[in-house]
């Protein structure tokens, strides 16, 4: 039985299946490191793809951020040349001609004007309402409604154009105490 067994063992078929018992374990072995291999790079992938949002996701709140600037400095910059050109045009206005005179009359055409446009608009609100009232102009009283509140609303745009930018205080200027 020895001898029947070292012939087995001995030959070349033993050998071959030994030889390919080997290579199928060193394949088993090979398809596990790759698939080892493969989940690395899965879990490396993974892992780039979680910066990648990462990234992403703090570039859009840095343009988020970079735009509130952007639109905060713009309004700032349109209302510096809003204030700019109100303090150039009340510099403008207050050139002198050195004659006495010219200079008195010049100091005195807001103040009139102003007045003059004041009494201007009770004027026509007092025609308009004389004319409605004591004529008796067959208005409803939506369109008598209408007609007063335009009335008023006209009187108080005016007014309210002549104080604020004949009278407001200058840009740079401190308020007085």
């Amino acid at each position: 039985m020895l001898s029947i067994l070292a012939g087995i063992l001995g030959s070349s078929g033993f050998g071959s299946l030994i030889g390919w018992l080997g290579g199928a374990a060193n394949r088993w072995i090979d398809l596990k490191n790759r698939d080892k291999d493969i989940a690395v790079l899965q879990l490396q992938q993974a892992h780039e793809l979680a910066k990648l949002d990462k990234d992403r996701e703090f570039m859009l709140a840095e343009y988020q951020q970079r735009t509130q600037i952007a639109t905060i400095e713009g309004e700032s910059k349109v209302e510096s040349a809003g204030y700019e050109a109100l303090a150039a045009s009340y510099g403008a206005d207050k050139a002198t001609y050195g004659i006495k005179w010219v200079d008195g009359i010049r100091g005195v055409v807001r103040p009139i004007l102003t007045l003059l446009f004041f009494l201007l608009s009770c004027v026509v609100f007092a025609i308009v309402a004389q004319y409605v009232w004591a004529r008796g102009v067959p208005l409803s009283n939506d369109q008598l409604y209408e007609l007063f509140r335009y009335c008023i609303y006209w009187v108080l745009f005016q007014a309210s154009v002549c104080v604020g930018w004949w009278f407001a205080m200058r840009p740079g200027n401190r308020p007085p105490k």
